[in-house]
């Protein structure tokens, strides 16, 4: 499965930000993310899976453009048919 991912989200509330900036590409059958409580790990495949817009980026599946923000690319999460389990 070949995924490229070269995303940027801001989040802001009460009084603080968070900033995630996430880039790679994998072709793998599996993919493990690993980091720090807090690092954006879920925020991440919220991304992937279509539940959080990305500020600006793109993210794509086997050629295939799920979200790109310069050509107004976003699909739906059931378009996407991607999937994680907690």
């Amino acid at each position: 499965m070949q995924l490229d991912i070269d995303i940027h989200n801001t989040l802001r509330g009460n009084g603080r930000s968070f900033e995630l900036r996430v880039r790679f590409s994998a072709n793998a059958s599996r993919l493990v993310i690993l980091g720090p409580s807090g690092a954006g790990k879920s925020l991440l495949l919220q991304a992937v899976a279509g539940l959080l817009r990305p500020d600006g980026g793109s993210i794509r599946l086997e050629g295939r453009s799920l979200f790109e923000s310069s050509r107004g690319i976003d699909l739906s999460p059931r378009q996407r048919q991607f999937a994680y389990l907690f």
